[in-house]
């Protein structure tokens, strides 16, 4: 097929941006890095081909959604996912900040850029978040450890218990869950 054999540049968004998680929306593809204990937090990026990366702005930009003043080197926050759902984008971040090990902030914002809203805080304790947007309507948030938890439609709380859906393969447990 013509069109196929094209050389994309390596890495494709150059610098400090790991823990990527990506969401597709109609035509557009919208990326979240961790920026740890650097302000304004999680940056937000956007493509059309997946190749061709633009900052478009930031999920943390005010004190008051979450201050980062005087954060340690890797400490803050990181491994941030973004899902769109019922028209919004929604974004959430494990906070590392010591003990407990981390809290899991929501951020909701209807255009990608933001500006996004105040905290929500889901839960402590466990990394990796993940929300995953069932097609009956429900929604969940999972985590690393292979834990699952359902989440309220409007993300405002966690519903119910945890349950560890997969403990892993016996070595360590497992991190970065993504269901699609």
């Amino acid at each position: 097929m013509k069109g196929l054999n094209r050389i994309i540049e390596n890495p494709i968004v150059p610098g400090d941006n790991p823990d990527p998680s990506i969401v597709r929306v109609g035509a557009d593809y919208y990326m979240v890095t961790s920026t740890f204990q650097f302000f304004p937090g999680v940056q937000v990026l956007h493509s059309r081909d997946l190749a061709h990366w633009k900052a478009i702005g930031h999920v943390i930009t005010r004190k008051s959604q979450l201050d980062l003043t005087g954060m340690p080197d890797s400490f803050g926050v990181f491994a941030p996912d973004i899902s769109y759902y019922d028209g919004k984008f929604w974004v959430v971040v494990p906070y590392y900040h010591g003990q407990p090990r981390c809290t899991n902030l929501l951020f909701v914002a209807d255009r990608p850029e933001g500006p996004y809203s105040e905290a929500i805080m889901l839960n402590h304790h466990f990394i990796d978040p993940s929300i995953f947007n069932d097609d009956d309507g429900k929604r969940y948030l999972a985590f690393g450890g292979g834990w699952v938890h359902e989440m309220a439609k409007d993300g405002s709380k966690l519903i119910g218990e945890a349950k560890q859906v997969w403990p892993g393969t016996g070595g360590a447990a497992p991190e970065a869950p993504h269901i699609v």
